[in-house]
């Protein structure tokens, strides 16, 4: 698979489990993996809930742009876990189709609660009160998603992968990959 220098994005809402799963795909392939949250918090010197706090979420946008760029550039094929609200910048979606392969890892609102409720990193899922916090976290990430959908649809792969343990989503997109760069 390494003929051809490729970048593999992986894509999806928050907690779908783009890092997790990259970093059992590098553990299966031996390709680079990076997490583009990571990369930003590396640039920024701080964590993305204080860029979102102290600069609002249009500088996180365009340092998370930034990074994009900077790992599409790589002389190596690459595995790039994406910030969930990366698909909202064309510029990201365009830099993403020209140098590689888009994988959606698709979640249900509900399993993404499960896997976000008790992280208090998220800071686009901060809700007011303590009274139906469930129920408002919820709606603010069917909102989100809804908003998002038919982005993260334009990927050149989609993996329902509600009931999917990392292995067996990394296999899935090997096997994607092996199919695309052997025609």
């Amino acid at each position: 698979m390494e003929n051809r220098k490729i970048k593999i994005y992986l894509s999806g809402f928050m907690g779908a489990g783009k890092s997790r799963i990259g970093r059992t795909l590098r553990d299966k392939t031996g390709f680079q993996f990076y997490d583009s949250d990571r990369v930003v918090e590396e640039k920024a010197a701080k964590t993305i809930s204080r860029i979102f706090a102290e600069d609002g979420e249009d500088t996180f946008r365009e340092l998370e742009k930034q990074a994009i760029k900077e790992l599409a550039r790589k002389e190596e094929t690459v595995i790039i876990a994406l910030g969930g609200g990366a698909v909202l910048i064309e510029e990201n979606r365009k830099i993403m189709r020209e140098s590689g392969y888009v994988i959606y890892l698709k979640s249900s609102a509900e399993a993404i609660y499960e896997r976000v409720k008790h992280k208090t990193h998220r800071p686009l899922l901060q809700v007011d009160g303590t009274e139906n916090v469930k129920e408002k976290v919820l709606h603010k990430i069917e909102t989100m998603m809804n908003e998002r959908d038919s982005l993260y649809e334009q990927a050149d792969l989609v993996i329902e992968r509600d009931g999917m343990e990392a292995e067996e989503v990394a296999d899935k997109i090997i096997e994607f990959l092996h199919i695309k760069l052997t025609q």
